[in-house]
């Protein structure tokens, strides 16, 4: 990911055997984390990336221009959300959205499926021989809550994706 600002805060720390410099943009809460020396200053203006705030992997200091057009990739790229009345906010939140749909699907089939087997236990339409062993037990509970999550959670990405 790429990220840029103009820096307002900088730390760096032991961390174990490992120094760490860290440092805030502005108009940003997080703290992005090198395991290099950046050699930041307040108020440089920089362009860095890495996989995450953690892990940054790269630094360079540019104009102020670049920061303010590296701001508009990064924001699209961030998982951090712009500022509600930010024209990136809406286009942020439906990728978000979209990227959690799939889970949220998942989450209440599963909620379903715990709900139709333990039904379906207690009334007798499903049957767990009384002579099986705990562990057996377990393992042929889990199979039918397997299938039975698996089976709602097709139908219902079927219908959604229809």
């Amino acid at each position: 990911m790429k990220w840029g600002g103009s820096v307002s805060k900088t730390n760096q720390r032991d961390w174990g055997s490992t120094k760490l410099w860290s440092w805030q943009v502005a108009d940003s809460n997080v703290w992005f984390r090198t395991k290099f020396d950046p050699q930041l200053k307040l108020g440089d203006n920089i362009v860095f990336e890495g996989d995450s705030p953690n892990d940054v992997t790269s630094v360079e200091q540019v104009t102020p221009e670049v920061v303010i057009k590296g701001k508009e990739e990064a924001a699209v790229q961030s998982r951090e959300a712009p500022p509600t009345n930010s024209p990136d906010y809406w286009r942020w939140k439906q990728m978000e959205d979209i990227k959690s749909k799939d889970g949220f699907i998942y989450r209440d089939a599963r909620h379903d499926a715990a709900v139709l087997v333990t039904a379906a236990l207690a009334n007798d339409v499903l049957n767990i021989p009384a002579n099986l062993n705990k562990g057996k037990k377990y393992d042929m509970f889990m199979a039918i809550f397997k299938e039975v999550t698996d089976t709602l959670y097709n139908e219902a990405k079927e219908k959604i994706d229809v």
